[in-house]
């Protein structure tokens, strides 16, 4: 199932092309589509992406990211380039957690393990904060991305003779910054959402922080249009699709309402 959705993300990249399809244990396909088109964000979330850029020293780490290899650059610019990711990556640390203590405050104040971010708590002063908190780590996440971008101009422009480290740099540059600018979308998304068909709730994680999530209410559709009407042929098998002596119900969860 985690396969055949990731065909879907990467627009039919991760198999082959295929005119028929056989699900079986379709009963998972719900839960297993609502993750792959969910999105989850957390402190640490954020902490990962910044690390690839810049990973001050710590605890049993040493500094490391590709800007660390940037600053070791023979050329002036680039070294420049590098240092200038390294301030914006250490200013982030501050308002990220500022943002992500306005969440949990949030979900202190309801006393829970989770909470549903319905529309009435987003016109609550709360939920302000939120937003105001968001705003201030997205300002320092832009300066981040805005750094990335002119050190991959430098490399592009230093690298023009051909030379493979270069263009290896410059690859893993703009690889980190596609995962900044998704990390930096999901939560503005989330933040801000007003969409009655998706839902949004915040949980604590495993590590006691909170994390920001969002689902589609019914995943049916997305499957109808992107994995089952382009096909021949489906065959869902399941011992368990039938609710109350039919299947018509679980079927169009799956995508199959006819």
């Amino acid at each position: 199932h985690a396969l055949l959705l990731a065909d879907i993300a990467s627009s039919g990249s991760a198999i082959p092309s295929f005119e028929h399809l056989v699900i079986d244990e379709a009963h998972n396909l719900e839960a297993q589509a609502t993750r792959q088109f969910g999105r989850n964000v957390s402190r640490q979330t954020v902490s990962d992406v910044v690390a690839g850029f810049w990973r001050g020293p710590g605890t049993g780490n040493r500094t490391g990211g590709i800007a660390t290899l940037l600053e070791a650059f023979p050329d002036g610019l680039v070294r420049n380039a590098g240092n200038a990711i390294v301030q914006a990556a250490r200013n982030i640390d501050r308002p990220s957690e500022e943002f992500f203590s306005s969440l949990q405050s949030l979900l202190k104040q309801d006393g829970q393990q989770d909470l549903l971010v319905t529309r009435g708590i987003r016109a609550g002063d709360a939920w302000t904060g939120v937003e105001l908190a968001w705003g201030r780590l997205d300002e320092r996440l832009r300066q981040l991305a805005e750094n990335s971008e002119l050190a991959s101009e430098i490399l592009q422009s230093t690298g023009e003779d051909g030379d493979e480290e270069d263009d290896l740099l410059a690859s893993r540059v703009e690889g980190s910054s596609r995962r900044l600018a998704d990390v930096r979308t999901a939560i503005d998304e989330i933040v801000s959402l007003v969409d009655d068909s998706q839902i949004v709730w915040m949980a604590t994680d495993r590590r006691g922080g909170v994390s920001l999530n969002t689902a589609p209410l019914d995943v049916g559709p997305i499957l109808s249009k992107q994995v089952m009407r382009k096909r021949r042929t489906v065959i869902a098998t399941s011992a368990t699709l039938d609710a109350g002596g039919s299947m018509g119900f679980k079927a169009n969860r799956i995508g199959l309402p006819e």
